[in-house]
Protein backbone atom coordinates (compact mmCIF):
# COMPACT_ATOMS: atom_id res chain seq x y z
CA UNK A 1 0.00 0.00 0.00
CA UNK A 2 1.24 3.45 -0.84
CA UNK A 3 2.29 5.51 1.92
CA UNK A 4 -0.53 8.10 2.98
CA UNK A 5 0.69 12.22 1.98
CA UNK A 6 1.72 13.71 5.49
CA UNK A 7 1.39 17.39 4.22
CA UNK A 8 -0.22 18.90 1.17
CA UNK A 9 1.95 22.13 -0.42
CA UNK A 10 -0.63 24.82 -1.37
CA UNK A 11 1.41 27.36 -3.95
CA UNK A 12 -1.11 29.50 -5.78
CA UNK A 13 1.16 31.71 -8.75
CA UNK A 14 0.27 35.14 -10.24
CA UNK A 15 2.65 37.48 -11.36
CA UNK A 16 5.40 36.17 -9.18
CA UNK A 17 8.03 34.90 -12.38
CA UNK A 18 10.74 36.79 -10.36
CA UNK A 19 10.12 34.46 -7.11
CA UNK A 20 8.83 31.34 -8.00
CA UNK A 21 12.22 29.54 -8.26
CA UNK A 22 13.01 30.37 -4.87
CA UNK A 23 9.80 29.62 -3.81
CA UNK A 24 9.74 26.09 -5.03
CA UNK A 25 13.57 25.62 -4.01
CA UNK A 26 12.71 26.31 0.06
CA UNK A 27 10.18 23.38 -0.47
CA UNK A 28 12.58 21.07 -2.24
CA UNK A 29 15.05 21.82 0.40
CA UNK A 30 12.67 20.17 3.40
CA UNK A 31 14.29 17.52 5.42
CA UNK A 32 11.46 15.31 6.15
CA UNK A 33 10.87 11.57 6.79
CA UNK A 34 7.31 11.82 5.32
CA UNK A 35 5.20 11.72 1.81
CA UNK A 36 4.18 15.35 0.94
CA UNK A 37 2.54 16.27 -2.28
CA UNK A 38 2.86 20.62 -3.54
CA UNK A 39 -0.04 21.34 -5.73
CA UNK A 40 0.93 24.92 -7.67
CA UNK A 41 -1.78 26.94 -9.20
CA UNK A 42 -0.63 29.54 -12.64
CA UNK A 43 -3.44 31.64 -12.37
CA UNK A 44 -3.32 33.20 -15.65
CA UNK A 45 -0.56 35.90 -14.76
CA UNK A 46 0.10 38.87 -17.05
CA UNK A 47 4.20 38.57 -16.89
CA UNK A 48 5.89 35.26 -17.42
CA UNK A 49 5.22 33.06 -14.27
CA UNK A 50 4.13 30.15 -16.80
CA UNK A 51 6.70 30.29 -19.09
CA UNK A 52 9.01 29.84 -15.92
CA UNK A 53 6.88 27.34 -13.68
CA UNK A 54 6.64 25.31 -17.12
CA UNK A 55 10.73 25.44 -17.44
CA UNK A 56 10.87 24.49 -13.71
CA UNK A 57 8.10 21.89 -14.17
CA UNK A 58 10.80 19.70 -15.82
CA UNK A 59 13.37 19.51 -12.87
CA UNK A 60 10.52 18.74 -10.17
CA UNK A 61 9.75 15.42 -8.70
CA UNK A 62 6.59 13.38 -9.07
CA UNK A 63 5.00 14.87 -6.27
CA UNK A 64 4.97 18.56 -7.59
CA UNK A 65 1.53 18.87 -9.71
CA UNK A 66 1.04 22.11 -11.66
CA UNK A 67 -2.51 23.46 -12.52
CA UNK A 68 -1.93 25.94 -15.29
CA UNK A 69 -5.51 27.97 -15.43
CA UNK A 70 -7.60 28.82 -18.77
CA UNK A 71 -9.02 31.81 -17.35
CA UNK A 72 -8.42 33.80 -13.86
CA UNK A 73 -10.02 32.19 -10.97
CA UNK A 74 -8.81 34.90 -8.83
CA UNK A 75 -8.67 34.93 -4.59
CA UNK A 76 -11.48 34.31 -1.94
CA UNK A 77 -14.13 32.16 -2.58
CA UNK A 78 -13.95 29.62 -5.53
CA UNK A 79 -10.42 31.16 -6.26
CA UNK A 80 -7.47 29.74 -7.55
CA UNK A 81 -6.43 28.54 -3.39
CA UNK A 82 -9.70 26.88 -2.60
CA UNK A 83 -9.20 25.05 -5.57
CA UNK A 84 -5.68 23.97 -4.91
CA UNK A 85 -7.45 23.01 -1.54
CA UNK A 86 -9.96 20.85 -2.58
CA UNK A 87 -7.38 18.63 -4.94
CA UNK A 88 -5.19 18.17 -1.51
CA UNK A 89 -5.29 14.69 0.40
CA UNK A 90 -3.08 15.37 3.38
CA UNK A 91 -3.58 15.18 6.91
CA UNK A 92 -2.03 18.49 7.26
CA UNK A 93 -2.39 21.54 5.01
CA UNK A 94 -0.01 24.40 4.73
CA UNK A 95 -0.04 27.13 1.76
CA UNK A 96 3.19 28.69 1.06
CA UNK A 97 2.60 32.19 -2.22
CA UNK A 98 4.48 31.76 -4.80
CA UNK A 99 6.41 35.33 -3.87
CA UNK A 100 7.05 33.90 -0.10
CA UNK A 101 9.82 31.07 0.82
CA UNK A 102 10.84 28.73 3.46
CA UNK A 103 14.34 29.44 5.25
CA UNK A 104 14.60 26.33 7.40
CA UNK A 105 14.94 23.01 5.92
CA UNK A 106 13.62 21.24 8.74
CA UNK A 107 10.73 23.50 9.00
CA UNK A 108 8.21 21.14 8.10
CA UNK A 109 9.51 18.24 9.87
CA UNK A 110 9.25 20.43 13.35
CA UNK A 111 5.77 21.04 12.32
CA UNK A 112 4.64 17.89 11.84
CA UNK A 113 6.02 16.53 14.54
CA UNK A 114 4.29 18.88 17.44
CA UNK A 115 0.60 18.50 15.88
CA UNK A 116 1.51 14.81 15.68
CA UNK A 117 2.57 14.70 19.87
CA UNK A 118 -0.21 18.05 20.60
CA UNK A 119 -3.80 16.54 18.91
CA UNK A 120 -5.71 19.32 20.80
CA UNK A 121 -3.99 21.66 18.59
CA UNK A 122 -5.12 22.22 15.01
CA UNK A 123 -2.56 24.09 13.61
CA UNK A 124 1.58 25.86 14.47
CA UNK A 125 2.86 28.66 13.18
CA UNK A 126 6.27 30.32 13.78
CA UNK A 127 7.72 33.60 13.04
CA UNK A 128 9.21 35.01 9.83
CA UNK A 129 11.40 37.56 8.41
CA UNK A 130 10.16 40.50 6.04
CA UNK A 131 12.04 40.87 2.58
CA UNK A 132 11.90 43.07 -0.28
CA UNK A 133 11.25 42.21 -3.87
CA UNK A 134 15.36 41.58 -3.85
CA UNK A 135 14.67 38.86 -0.75
CA UNK A 136 16.96 41.21 1.34
CA UNK A 137 15.88 41.61 4.97
CA UNK A 138 13.77 44.73 5.96
CA UNK A 139 13.40 46.51 9.32
CA UNK A 140 9.62 45.45 9.55
CA UNK A 141 8.09 43.15 11.89
CA UNK A 142 5.15 41.09 10.69
CA UNK A 143 2.35 41.31 13.36
CA UNK A 144 2.53 38.02 14.97
CA UNK A 145 1.74 36.95 18.26
CA UNK A 146 4.03 37.41 21.12
CA UNK A 147 2.68 34.32 23.30
CA UNK A 148 3.28 30.74 23.58
CA UNK A 149 -0.42 30.02 21.89
CA UNK A 150 -2.73 32.47 19.70
CA UNK A 151 -5.36 33.35 21.63
CA UNK A 152 -8.49 35.82 21.06
CA UNK A 153 -6.81 38.81 23.05
CA UNK A 154 -4.28 38.86 20.12
CA UNK A 155 -6.90 38.40 17.12
CA UNK A 156 -8.81 41.44 18.50
CA UNK A 157 -5.49 43.64 18.37
CA UNK A 158 -4.93 42.07 14.64
CA UNK A 159 -1.94 40.40 15.13
CA UNK A 160 -1.74 37.08 13.40
CA UNK A 161 -0.63 33.44 14.77
CA UNK A 162 2.20 33.92 11.76
CA UNK A 163 2.07 35.08 7.92
CA UNK A 164 0.57 32.68 5.86
CA UNK A 165 3.45 30.41 4.76
CA UNK A 166 3.94 30.01 8.65
CA UNK A 167 1.01 27.92 9.41
CA UNK A 168 0.25 24.59 9.22
CA UNK A 169 -2.93 23.06 9.84
CA UNK A 170 -4.93 19.94 10.15
CA UNK A 171 -6.75 19.96 6.81
CA UNK A 172 -9.93 17.88 6.93
CA UNK A 173 -11.15 20.26 9.96
CA UNK A 174 -10.23 23.58 8.81
CA UNK A 175 -12.37 22.68 5.22
CA UNK A 176 -15.09 21.38 7.00
CA UNK A 177 -15.59 24.43 9.43
CA UNK A 178 -14.40 26.85 6.54
CA UNK A 179 -16.82 25.40 4.11
CA UNK A 180 -19.91 25.64 7.05
CA UNK A 181 -18.80 29.63 7.57
CA UNK A 182 -18.49 30.31 3.82
CA UNK A 183 -22.02 28.88 2.79
CA UNK A 184 -23.72 29.97 6.12
CA UNK A 185 -22.40 33.12 7.39
CA UNK A 186 -19.52 34.83 5.39
CA UNK A 187 -21.96 38.31 4.27
CA UNK A 188 -18.57 40.18 2.75
CA UNK A 189 -16.90 40.08 -0.58
CA UNK A 190 -12.96 40.69 -0.43
CA UNK A 191 -11.13 40.44 3.08
CA UNK A 192 -7.93 38.69 3.94
CA UNK A 193 -8.26 35.27 3.95
CA UNK A 194 -4.97 34.92 6.49
CA UNK A 195 -7.36 36.45 8.88
CA UNK A 196 -10.52 34.31 8.41
CA UNK A 197 -8.40 31.68 8.49
CA UNK A 198 -6.79 32.34 11.84
CA UNK A 199 -10.35 32.41 13.33
CA UNK A 200 -11.72 29.53 12.44
CA UNK A 201 -9.24 27.62 13.62
CA UNK A 202 -8.90 29.73 16.95
CA UNK A 203 -12.47 28.64 17.02
CA UNK A 204 -11.97 25.01 16.95
CA UNK A 205 -8.65 24.37 18.27
CA UNK A 206 -5.61 25.38 20.06
CA UNK A 207 -2.73 26.98 17.57
CA UNK A 208 0.83 26.80 19.05
CA UNK A 209 3.02 29.77 17.75
CA UNK A 210 6.97 28.88 17.48
CA UNK A 211 9.82 31.81 18.07
CA UNK A 212 11.76 30.60 15.44
CA UNK A 213 12.33 32.77 12.50
CA UNK A 214 11.80 30.13 9.57
CA UNK A 215 10.19 31.55 6.48
CA UNK A 216 10.27 34.61 4.42
CA UNK A 217 7.39 37.44 3.58
CA UNK A 218 7.88 39.07 0.67
CA UNK A 219 5.96 42.35 1.20
CA UNK A 220 5.73 43.60 -2.35
CA UNK A 221 2.81 46.38 -2.32
CA UNK A 222 2.50 46.85 -6.56
CA UNK A 223 2.52 43.57 -7.79
CA UNK A 224 1.56 39.86 -7.10
CA UNK A 225 -1.54 38.16 -5.59
CA UNK A 226 -1.13 39.52 -2.17
CA UNK A 227 -3.45 41.69 -0.43
CA UNK A 228 -1.12 44.63 -0.03
CA UNK A 229 -0.73 44.85 -3.83
CA UNK A 230 -4.17 44.36 -5.07
CA UNK A 231 -6.25 46.18 -1.88
CA UNK A 232 -4.28 49.56 -3.10
CA UNK A 233 -5.84 52.97 -2.18
CA UNK A 234 -9.56 52.03 -2.10
CA UNK A 235 -9.30 52.14 1.56
CA UNK A 236 -13.46 52.97 2.20
CA UNK A 237 -14.18 49.86 0.60
CA UNK A 238 -11.74 47.87 2.40
CA UNK A 239 -12.93 49.20 6.00
CA UNK A 240 -16.66 48.29 5.22
CA UNK A 241 -15.88 44.65 4.05
CA UNK A 242 -13.82 44.75 7.51
CA UNK A 243 -17.30 45.69 8.63
CA UNK A 244 -18.62 42.75 7.04
CA UNK A 245 -16.26 40.12 8.11
CA UNK A 246 -16.68 41.25 11.64
CA UNK A 247 -20.45 40.80 11.20
CA UNK A 248 -19.99 37.24 9.80
CA UNK A 249 -17.87 35.89 12.84
CA UNK A 250 -19.93 37.62 15.00
CA UNK A 251 -22.71 35.38 14.10
CA UNK A 252 -20.13 32.44 13.65
CA UNK A 253 -19.25 32.68 17.41
CA UNK A 254 -22.78 32.41 18.52
CA UNK A 255 -23.92 29.60 16.44
CA UNK A 256 -20.69 27.63 17.78
CA UNK A 257 -21.55 29.25 21.47
CA UNK A 258 -17.84 29.73 21.71
CA UNK A 259 -17.66 32.35 24.92
CA UNK A 260 -14.26 33.71 24.07
CA UNK A 261 -14.75 34.26 20.49
CA UNK A 262 -19.02 35.48 21.10
CA UNK A 263 -17.04 38.10 23.81
CA UNK A 264 -14.41 38.96 21.25
CA UNK A 265 -17.02 39.64 18.25
CA UNK A 266 -18.96 41.50 20.17
CA UNK A 267 -16.38 44.47 20.77
CA UNK A 268 -15.24 44.03 17.24
CA UNK A 269 -18.60 44.00 15.77
CA UNK A 270 -20.35 47.24 17.59
CA UNK A 271 -17.57 49.13 17.47
CA UNK A 272 -17.93 48.87 13.58
CA UNK A 273 -21.44 48.87 13.63
CA UNK A 274 -21.70 52.35 15.11
CA UNK A 275 -19.44 53.60 12.56
CA UNK A 276 -21.73 53.06 10.33
CA UNK A 277 -24.51 54.39 11.87
CA UNK A 278 -23.52 57.94 11.76
CA UNK A 279 -21.77 60.65 9.51
CA UNK A 280 -21.38 60.68 5.78
CA UNK A 281 -20.46 57.12 5.26
CA UNK A 282 -23.62 55.98 7.60
CA UNK A 283 -25.51 52.86 6.05
CA UNK A 284 -27.47 51.37 9.26
CA UNK A 285 -30.05 53.48 11.84
CA UNK A 286 -28.03 54.88 14.92
CA UNK A 287 -31.65 54.54 16.71
CA UNK A 288 -31.73 50.64 15.48
CA UNK A 289 -28.08 50.06 16.51
CA UNK A 290 -28.33 51.37 19.68
CA UNK A 291 -31.35 49.50 20.98
CA UNK A 292 -29.46 46.68 20.03
CA UNK A 293 -26.28 47.53 21.55
CA UNK A 294 -28.48 47.78 25.24
CA UNK A 295 -30.03 44.06 24.80
CA UNK A 296 -26.29 42.62 24.76
CA UNK A 297 -25.49 41.19 27.60
CA UNK A 298 -22.16 42.85 29.17
CA UNK A 299 -23.59 46.10 27.48
CA UNK A 300 -21.56 48.66 29.95
CA UNK A 301 -18.31 46.42 29.50
CA UNK A 302 -19.02 46.87 25.73
CA UNK A 303 -19.82 50.25 25.92
CA UNK A 304 -16.57 51.27 27.68
CA UNK A 305 -14.44 49.23 24.98
CA UNK A 306 -16.04 50.87 22.33
CA UNK A 307 -15.28 54.48 24.12
CA UNK A 308 -11.84 53.93 25.14
CA UNK A 309 -10.98 51.88 21.60
CA UNK A 310 -12.01 55.26 19.93
CA UNK A 311 -10.13 57.60 22.06
CA UNK A 312 -7.05 55.33 21.45
CA UNK A 313 -7.73 55.35 17.63
CA UNK A 314 -8.23 59.54 17.67
CA UNK A 315 -4.82 59.80 19.47
CA UNK A 316 -2.95 57.51 17.21
CA UNK A 317 -3.84 58.61 13.86
CA UNK A 318 -5.15 62.14 14.24
CA UNK A 319 -2.64 63.25 16.81
CA UNK A 320 0.23 60.51 16.35
CA UNK A 321 0.36 60.35 20.11
CA UNK A 322 2.34 56.98 20.74
CA UNK A 323 -0.35 54.75 22.08
CA UNK A 324 0.28 50.41 23.23
CA UNK A 325 -2.71 49.04 20.77
CA UNK A 326 -2.34 45.69 21.88
CA UNK A 327 -3.20 47.07 25.54
CA UNK A 328 -6.17 49.17 24.42
CA UNK A 329 -7.70 47.23 21.81
CA UNK A 330 -8.62 44.10 23.86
Amino acid sequence: MDEKVMVSIIVPIYNHENYIKECLSGILKQKVNFKYEVWIGEDCSTDNSRKVLKELEKEMPDCFYFIYREKNMGMGRGGNAEDLYLRATGKYCITCEGDDYWVDENKLQKQVDFLEQHPEYIAISHDCFVVDENSNIVNEEYPTCKDLDYSFESFITACMPGQTATILFRREEYLRTNEDFTQNFQVYHNFPGDRKKAFILLCHGKIRCLKEKMSAYRHVQYSGSSFSSTVKKDWDKYYFEQFLFYESIFNYARYLGNVDAIQTTTKLYYYALLKYSIGKKKKYSLINTIEKLLNENGRLQLCLYIIKRQIVTIAYFKFHLPVNHEKYFV
